[in-house]
């Protein structure tokens, strides 16, 4: 819930986001069209659907389409206990279509807005398949839910989605309708109307492949919405602060509950999730990369928090600066990944749940997550880290490499320093993947240790043991090595890769890495059916197993019996003391 100062407000504004992994990408896109359209005079509301995000409910559930639409209706009724301003609906992506069928279900709608909408729910479906197809990999065989790319719909939600077309709209729902497209993928019809009989204004949306892509933020059509709603909406009406009463900051769950907190001097947002009766007084820390909030990819973090919380394990996931529901530090962007600052918020999430034992916690991380986890993992001698398709090489943002970053792979300074820039051009040449992706740093491609990606492509003939030799002439902190350190401070380790990730990640260091396992609390489990973000639902059920049962073994005893009935993590310390 966004409010502008004063008693005043220009306009209502509901945002209706996407779903799977568009959502997660545009989350931190869309709060920061709230806190600017709220900075304005607008009141703004943004919300989860039924069965996703944060929200109650699952996917598999019946009656997908009528509960988003329903999640629609309540996110306007909240909007207008707060005033009787004229009201807009902006949709992303899905969340266009499902702005537009909520719309023509009302008839208090007055501005639409259709940021990069479909053609219709078929076509949406269809370039979904495509994604998951060029991406990851066809359907999951063991399931009759269709699945790409995060999003999970069953045959009656497909089915329903399929009967949203636009493009045979002559009248849109709304007295002003404003159409963001990519070029060569507008979604109206050029003789749609809007319900005055105006035609529709409509932008091009140039860097949404971009964002859809490479996860940058749209900033030049964002600025282009922001304004149209400026230039739209000039009068004022009156404002109720209050609305429909105070904020809910907590929720009941099956088994426990969710509370709202706000963590460390970055003032990053968190959720706890707490058991009504805890079997243990460890807890677990989903560790965010720096694009997916706190959900997760898929809302594996949520579900996995919630199925948790019914077997009495609490748990934290939540946000890291310039993603997700938490503000970007000062001076620095938003979606900026691996910055230096996120090491010490990974270790105030961690001391907000423990203050007095932060020992006593897991850390669980997929991608840039899992290197942050097993950061802190290093500084705080946590319980145990769960190391989901980690990646320990990257070009760092400061120059040279802090040495704090005791988890980073890096190419010996000796060869390095003087071929780093003639590396860095051979590389562009061999990984046009890359080409387009402004965050790239070509020049510390050699540094980083990134060369490794490019030369397993190029050279996959190379024997293993090849590179072995390789590694130990040319990489400082090879895995092995970083497994040692962090298994020298107390602290388990499970690491979870799919056959591609396990082969960059450990080149040259499988048989190293295999007798560390074997001598100590090291658990290394290649998966070949798992895809880097965890998409294929199959996969992703396996690797949950793997982390409960990896985290079920290694926790603490127990509080007493009779103690801590609410279940508060805290309260379950002060017991155990």
């Amino acid at each position: 819930m966004h409010l502008p100062p004063g008693r005043t407000a220009r306009g209502a504004v509901v945002l209706c986001p996407s779903m799977g992994q568009e959502a997660a990408y545009a989350h931190y896109t869309l709060r920061h069209v709230a806190h600017r359209l709220a900075g304005l005079g607008f009141v703004v509301v943004r919300f989860d659907y039924d069965g996703l995000g944060d929200s109650v409910g699952h996917v598999d559930e019946p009656g997908r389409l009528r509960a988003w639409l329903d999640s629609v209706h309540e996110a306007v009724a909240l909007a207008r206990s707060h005033t009787d301003a004229p009201l807009s609906v902006l949709g992303m992506r899905l969340g266009a279509l499902l702005a537009v069928a909520a719309a023509a279900e009302r008839d208090d709608v007055h501005g639409l807005v259709l940021w990069d909408s479909p053609r219709s729910g078929s076509s949406y479906i269809r370039e979904q398949r495509v994604r998951q197809n060029t991406s990851v990999g066809g359907a999951d065989p063991e399931l009759s839910t269709f699945t790409a790319v995060g999003l999970s719909l069953t045959a009656e939600a497909r089915a329903d989605l399929a009967g949203l077309d636009q493009r045979s709209l002559a009248t849109l729902p709304a007295e002003v309708v404003l159409a963001a497209d990519r070029p060569q993928a507008r979604a109206l019809s050029t003789t749609a109307r809007t319900r005055s009989g105006e035609p529709c204004a409509r932008i091009t949306a140039d860097d949404q492949d971009e964002f859809l892509l490479y996860q940058t933020l749209p900033q030049a059509t964002e600025d282009a919405v922001v304004d149209w709603f400026d230039r739209t909406y000039l009068e004022t009406s009156s404002l109720d602060p209050d609305g429909a009463g105070p904020a809910r900051t907590t929720l009941r769950i099956p088994g426990g509950s969710e509370r709202v907190v706000r963590i460390g001097d970055a003032d990053l947002f968190g959720i706890v999730t707490e058991p009504d009766v805890p079997t243990t007084t460890t807890a677990t820390v989903f560790v965010p990369d720096a694009f997916t909030p706190h959900v997760g990819q898929s809302r594996i973090w949520t579900d996995t928090a919630r199925d948790w919380c019914r077997s009495g394990r609490p748990s934290l996931r939540f946000d890291l600066s310039g993603c997700g529901d938490s503000d970007a530090r000062p001076g620095v962007e938003g979606h900026r990944y691996k910055i230096l600052e996120h090491l010490d918020e990974v270790s105030d999430a961690v001391r907000s749940v423990r203050p007095d034992d932060p020992t006593d916690t897991f850390l669980v991380g997929l991608c840039s997550g899992a290197y942050h986890a097993l950061e802190s993992g290093l500084e705080l001698s946590v319980r145990g880290v769960a190391l989901i398709n980690p990646v320990l090489a990257f070009p760092s943002v400061e120059d040279p490499v802090s040495p704090r970053r005791r988890a980073i792979q890096r190419t010996r300074p000796w060869i390095s320093r003087p071929l780093g820039r003639v590396a860095g051009r051979i590389a562009w040449k061999l990984s046009p993947r890359y080409h387009q992706d402004p965050t790239f740093v070509w020049e510390r491609m050699l540094e980083s240790c990134f060369w490794q990606r490019s030369a397993n492509h190029q050279l996959a003939w190379v024997p293993e043991w090849l590179w072995t030799v390789v590694n130990r002439i040319l990489v400082v902190q090879r895995p092995e090595q970083l497994m040692r350190r962090v298994l020298a401070g107390g602290t388990s380790v499970l690491w979870v890769s799919g056959e591609a990730d396990w082969r960059l990640s450990t080149l040259g260091s499988q048989r190293a890495l295999a007798r560390v396992a074997r001598k100590q609390d090291l658990t290394l489990l290649p998966m070949d059916d798992l895809d880097h973000a965890m998409m294929r639902p199959g996969a992703r059920d396996r690797v949950v197993e793997a982390v409960t049962a990896f985290i079920r073994r290694r926790t603490a005893p127990p509080p007493p019996r009779g103690s801590s009935s609410s279940g508060s993590v805290a309260e379950a310390q002060r017991s155990q003391r």
